[in-house]
């Protein structure tokens, strides 16, 4: 009798690829609330800039961390669901561009974060 394949299929490397996209995803989302929330925001545009520019490289990093392990464990394994998983990171990390709304919502939040802690 054939034994039942299960989604992931047999090889545990595209498990390991679809937990790896997964979990950098989610955890650059997270990671980034928490950049953002910690430390105290900068008053001048240029450090408000600078922050904005490091918070967007490591959560692109992490993305991009998950994205190129699922291209290895495509290039590998030859499954399509761990090309589906690597195109979902890719296309991931092209959704999380940055943007001059981001950069302003995040230099307002921090403006009246100094200005209320001023009074």
């Amino acid at each position: 009798m054939a034994k039942p394949r299960s989604l992931l299929g047999s090889n545990p490397i595209v498990l390991v690829a679809a937990m790896m996209s997964l979990g950098s995803m989610t955890a650059s989302l997270v990671l980034r609330k928490v950049m953002q929330q910690n430390g105290s925001m900068p008053t001048d545009p240029n450090g408000v800039f600078a922050r904005y520019q490091v918070i967007c490289l490591v959560q692109w990093t992490m993305i991009e961390g998950g994205a190129l392990f699922t291209a290895v464990a495509t290039l590998l394994t030859k499954s399509g669901l761990a090309f589906a998983f690597f195109v979902t990171s890719w296309a991931f990390l092209a959704f999380r561009r940055p943007s001059a709304q981001d950069l302003l919502a995040m230099s307002n939040t921090g403006w009246r974060q100094n200005e209320s802690m001023k009074r």
